[in-house]
């Protein structure tokens, strides 16, 4: 490798040669990891005092493992020093041992956490330096000692104002938000804005997603949002990169840029929580300011904690880098097997924390302060508890706040649709319970997505070609429109090769326009007759309109009109969408492209529909005016956040289609499938708050879950992955219904 052309080139400056494989590349840009530039410094006389080498040994999971090597130089003399240290982020301990043995170090019995790792380089960097120059000192500690059952402080017990505890585990999380839910009152509330503020390590991180699920919010957070952008590699991420690696803040406007961006379409009418934000008195004005009206939050909830337990929170906490959950030796212990994958913050040391503390403790007032007189609700909670015992207090808080609300919008003569939720389930995806028990599992998923009787439904035609169905009931609301006969008309049909089934009439929009503009325009005025009526729930309205086609012509075919998007289920007018399958091959059989394990997203439970249910790895209607390929691109970048060169190697794969009657209408979805088969070590990382957590599930045990688990998957995402296994022969011919699998994956036209 390069980086070990560039040992190696200083160490035969002595005729040492350093043993022992180097991955990866040079850690100075300028350098470039390559020998020819190592060895101009030599032609100059000029010798670096230490190298530093980073062996790569292995990644898995996106994290690298390494042992590191240090090679020094005394001056003038060009004698060199190899000196070793044992040290890896996460890996067996047989590799780490022949890895040791390379480099000469005595070999270890089990892996040595990075921490520990990072204290034996500083010792050996410090003893260079002394050697050289013994008047430089470091201002930089040695990292406490830690490890997964000892943390590196604790608190003294005269300082101590908080009772043991222990955190409960995500399984009794998830059922007490359950609990709450089930116990609320029914009642319709407005959507909530949620501000979760605190200091470091105040709980935020394990509060945040029990109050998205309770009030339904969808949970952002900052920091995950800048880690999602910079992985994908966008420019905005690259930007944020670039200025936090000079060492600068980022500006507001950066931030408030990336909030609005990501808080889509759901957020705004299902609410929102935001972790972490604001920081400054500064970012809580401008949340308040008439500058960002959509941010504006309806609530403040501010954490708090001891100092003391802070310092043992941060000192002692450490991550899974297969899960991201974090763990403490006291307050949350690890399991035993997780051990070997944990790594902590390389800036937890006792001045970075104190320092940390001392910003949050000068910032957290005055930003509650400041919402407070504005008007805000604004609550502090004691969190050094137990998190069940916080977020009941907080629920019993956020409830009351959005019972005042609905009860002044009520108070301002309210209709009933403005406290309507945004859509039904069945506005985007199928909930029918479909077939007889003895129908086949994998038939069963694919079936209960097609569940309509065509005789109840007439063709919708615009200049002639066919563009959807209504329903008898939609055609009893049109009767005063069909009667005047501009909007709409009733047509006899003389050819009886209509989709589905041989009707003798059929509904024509906008019979007496010949232009896209002109029909467009009419069925507008017909949408909104129909919202007047009351036929169609004002709040759903998206003011975003959809391209209506032939429904027997490509996607990338003129557009007969447009329509607003949330009349489109009333017409049985087909809606798009994008689902991207990622897989891993076999590690076994590297050779073998047949998909191994496929990686599915949890949906967060803060979702309109079908929260907390088994999806794709990304996935998401198709907006007007964008290919399809780019729509699968971006909504990869955005939920996944992967890399471009990752996102480089997706492939489309066909379409599935369905159909499924609504009490709206015949609901007809099309979705462009696609695969992407992800590098070993590259998972998919959740930034922005539409997905919980990613798993990685082998074929055989994806199989098992649609054939005995349907109801842990979203509808239409079962669909798809029954398409998947199809597609690649995961699927015997054999299978009970094979054929109508085949046939009803595509039913949709």
């Amino acid at each position: 490798s390069a980086a070990l052309n560039v040992c190696r080139t200083y160490s035969a400056v002595d005729g040492v040669v350093l043993r022992g494989e180097c991955g990866g590349g040079c850690a100075d840009p300028r350098m470039g990891g390559r020998a020819g530039q190592a060895q101009r410094p030599l032609c100059g006389g000029r010798l670096p005092a230490c190298v530093l080498a980073l062996g790569l040994v292995a990644r898995t999971h996106g994290m690298r493992s390494a042992c590191l090597a240090h090679t020094r130089f005394s001056d003038g003399s060009h004698k060199a020093s190899v000196f070793g240290s044992r040290g890896t982020l996460r890996l067996c301990a047989g590799r780490v041992e022949a890895r040791a043995e390379e480099v000469g170090t005595t070999p270890q019995e089990e892996p040595v956490p990075f921490w520990e790792s990072r204290g034996q380089v500083w010792s050996t960097k410090k003893s260079l330096m002394e050697a050289d120059s013994p008047e430089l000192e470091s201002s930089t500690p040695l990292p406490p000692p830690r490890s997964a059952f000892s943390g590196g402080y604790t608190a003294p017990a005269h300082l101590k104002t908080w009772e043991p505890f222990t955190y409960a585990s995500a399984e009794e999380r998830r059922a007490a938000v359950r609990d709450y839910v089930r116990e609320r009152p029914a009642v319709a509330q407005l959507p909530l804005r949620i501000l979760l503020i605190g200091g470091p390590s105040s709980g935020k991180g394990t509060i945040a997603p029990m109050l998205s699920h309770a009030f339904r919010a969808r949970a952002l957070s900052v920091g995950q949002l800048l880690r999602g952008e910079a992985r994908a590699r966008t420019q905005r991420g690259r930007f944020a990169s670039e200025a936090m690696a000079r060492g600068e803040l980022l500006s507001d406007a950066l931030v408030f840029s990336l909030l609005l961006d990501r808080l889509g379409e759901d957020a705004w009418h299902q609410g929102w929580l935001i972790d972490g934000f604001p920081r400054s008195a500064a970012q809580a004005r401008a949340l308040l300011s008439d500058a960002y009206p959509e941010l504006r939050p309806d609530v403040v909830v501010l954490l708090n904690r001891p100092r003391e337990l802070v310092k043992e929170f941060m000192l002692g906490r450490m991550t899974d880098t297969a899960t991201g959950q974090t763990y403490h030796p006291t307050y949350a212990p690890p399991p035993a097997e997780v051990g070997c994958r944990l790594v902590w913050r390389v800036d937890d040391v006792p001045e970075v924390v104190e320092r940390r503390i001392k910003q949050a403790e000068a910032s957290l007032d005055s930003i509650a302060r400041i919402f407070s007189e504005a008007g805000v609700p604004v609550c502090a909670f004691d969190n050094a508890r137990s998190e069940l015992e916080t977020f009941a207090e907080i629920a019993a808080f956020v409830e009351g706040v959005a019972s005042a609300r609905g009860e002044r919008r009520d108070a301002g003569a309210a209709e009933e649709v403005d406290v309507e939720a945004l859509c039904d389930a069945d506005d985007e995806e199928c909930v029918a319970a479909y077939a007889p028990p003895q129908t086949p599992a994998l038939l069963y998923a694919v079936a209960r997505c097609n569940e309509y009787d065509a005789a109840d439904f007439l063709p919708v035609l615009v200049g002639g070609e066919q563009v959807g169905w209504v329903s008898r009931e939609m055609h009893a609301h049109l009767t005063p429109y069909l009667a005047q006969g501009r909007a709409c008309e009733l047509v006899t049909l003389n050819s009886r090769e209509m989709l589905g089934h041989e009707p003798r009439y059929a509904v024509s929009l906008a019979p007496d326009e010949v232009s896209e503009r002109g029909r467009t325009e009419t069925v507008a005025a017909l949408v909104a007759g129909l919202v007047a009526d009351g036929v169609i729930n004002s709040r759903t309205l998206r003011h975003e309109l959809q391209d209506v086609r032939a429904a027997d012509s490509d996607f990338g075919s003129p557009p007969l009109l447009r329509i607003e998007r949330a009349a489109v289920v009333y017409f049985g007018v087909p809606s798009y969408g994008v689902h991207v399958n990622g897989y891993v091959r076999d590690p076994k059989r590297p050779d073998d492209p047949t998909p191994h394990a496929v990686w599915v997203g949890v949906r967060a439970m803060c979702k309109a529909t079908y929260p907390g249910l088994y999806d794709q790895m990304a996935a998401g209607g198709q907006p007007s005016g964008m290919s399809l390929l780019l729509n699968a691109q971006k909504e990869v970048g955005e939920e996944a956040s992967l890399p471009p060169d990752a996102v480089a190697r997706m492939r489309p794969t066909g379409a599935v289609s369905y159909r499924y009657a609504t009490r709206k209408g015949l609901s007809t979805k099309r979705l462009a499938t696609f695969d992407l088969e992800l590098p070993s070590g590259l998972s998919p990382l959740c930034s922005d708050g539409e997905v919980e957590h990613f798993e990685l599930v082998q074929v055989d045990e994806l199989l098992h879950s649609l054939r005995t688990r349907l109801a842990a998957w979203k509808p239409n995402s079962a669909l798809v992955a029954v398409d998947f296994a199809v597609r690649h022969g995961l699927v015997s011919p054999d299978e009970p219904g094979y054929f109508e699998i085949v046939r009803m994956l595509r039913a949709g036209g």
